[in-house]
């Protein structure tokens, strides 16, 4: 099949000298619904699309609201404070295991 560009091309390029065949009509309809269906199903994905993307929106918004709830709830609860080891040597030294031989 051609491309609707194509046929369209052809039928603007025609000189008139004899007549278009009538089956480049049908072609041109043809290529037009083809469009036109692909319009159309392009169309329905980008709203399934956008409707997954509020469903989304929807649920991160829920999600925050439940997380912010959380840290409220937690904010009466003092940090555990962390023990340090009192053999290790600190800063960089303290980072790395000395073996014995």
């Amino acid at each position: 099949m051609a491309d609707f560009d194509e046929v369209l091309a052809q039928i603007r390029e025609h000189k008139g000298e004899e007549p278009l065949p009538a089956t480049m009509y049908e072609t041109l309809a043809q290529e037009h619904q083809a469009l036109r269906d692909q319009l159309d199903g392009a169309t329905s994905q980008l709203a399934e699309k956008e409707t997954g993307i509020a469903q989304a929106q929807a649920e991160v918004s829920r999600l925050k609201s439940a997380n912010y709830d959380l840290v409220i709830a937690q904010q009466g609860n003092p940090p555990e404070t962390i023990k340090l080891d009192p053999e290790r040597k600190g800063g960089i030294a303290g980072l790395f295991n000395s073996r014995k031989r």
